[in-house]
């Protein structure tokens, strides 16, 4: 996969465009118990301390995560961690690690506890409701793929709101339900967009994975994987 320099920058340090899914339950409705996030600070110290001693609260984490679902990061947790030994916790510790992060950052316990499935309808959002996706954020969106004739640019119109996705190695795109998505009002730039063989999709309603750049002069996707979803881009 081709992803510029900058592109990867980016990734590393998220914060920018588009609300939040926010159908079904957020982190704030108290979807872990106290119970459960004291037996994560337990599974954390034996599995993650040894490496991790911060960076798991605040801002940095939030921004990190959020206008995602909450399987994202126990998905992370578990297929990476701990270093060197990834998948040596059960599901369930792994589940209660993620609960102690969400007490740790102050969001508030209920009275029922989390589970692995529970998490991939659940909303990470940060105290003030939905918020822009980051600036750096890999994100799927769909648009209309045109080219300036004179100046032999790209550019995505008609663009829906990004959505963020944590597939970055994959060079392809899952465009099951992309197809009939109604077109959006957003346009982006497309400064890298050359490497994916845009000719190809000249014109065509198109799916598009690449990390949110927000520059003055237009926010840029820069391309990480390109599909035609038709071949006009008709509403």
């Amino acid at each position: 996969m081709k992803i510029s320099f900058l592109a990867l920058a980016l990734a590393a340090s998220p914060a920018f465009s588009a609300a939040a899914d926010t159908n079904g339950s957020t982190i704030w409705d108290g979807v872990y118990t106290q119970a459960q996030a004291q037996r994560g600070a337990s599974d954390f110290d034996t599995f993650c301390s040894s490496c991790h001693r911060g960076g798991f609260r605040g801002a940095g984490f939030m921004n990190r995560w959020r206008e995602d679902k909450l399987a994202s990061l126990y998905a992370f947790i578990s297929k990476n961690m701990p270093v060197g030994n990834p998948g040596v916790a059960s599901p369930s510790e792994y589940i209660d690690i993620v609960a102690w992060i969400l007490s740790i950052n102050e969001i508030p316990a209920g009275s029922k506890e989390l589970t692995p499935s529970a998490a991939a309808n659940i909303q990470v959002i940060g105290k003030n409701g939905p918020a822009p996706v980051p600036d750096g954020a890999l994100v799927d969106v769909v648009g209309c793929l045109i080219q300036d004739e004179t100046a032999k640019t790209w550019t995505l119109t008609q663009a829906t709101d990004p959505v963020r996705t944590r597939d970055v190695d994959s060079e392809a795109i899952d465009i099951k339900g992309l197809s009939d998505k109604p077109l959006g009002t957003l346009t982006f730039g497309l400064p890298d967009v050359g490497f994916y063989k845009p000719q190809n999709h000249k014109g065509h309603r198109v799916a598009l994975k690449g990390f949110l750049d927000h520059q003055p002069k237009g926010d840029r996707l820069l391309t990480t994987a390109l599909a035609t979803l038709a071949p006009d881009c008709g509403k």
